[in-house]
């Protein structure tokens, strides 16, 4: 995720990284995201990087079955900051 802003930078590409998008090829032939076997971008969120390398404040979610990751991702700079917990502990919630 923190690589994203520089890709977008380099390349000159805008882009919204969300479920669909995710794994986009971007114009390196690349995937926006590569995700670890058995894990997902949960859906209905995106994140908006620009050909700037700015970003939009947003909160991403990711999945597996056992562990759930949220990152925020700051505004401008996109500085991400870590919230993870168990599965069963976040759908208690």
């Amino acid at each position: 995720m923190q690589q994203l802003h520089a890709r977008a930078a380099l390349l000159g590409q805008n882009f919204v990284l969300d479920a669909t998008t995710a794994k986009l090829l971007l114009a390196d032939g690349r995937p926006a995201l590569e995700l670890p076997p058995g894990w997902s971008l949960e859906g209905g969120q995106s994140l908006i990087v620009r050909a700037s390398g700015l970003c939009r404040a947003a909160t991403v979610e990711f999945a597996s079955a056992t562990q759930f990751v949220a990152l925020d991702i700051g505004e401008g700079n996109c500085e991400v900051s870590i919230r993870a917990q168990l599965k069963a502990h976040h759908e208690a919630h």
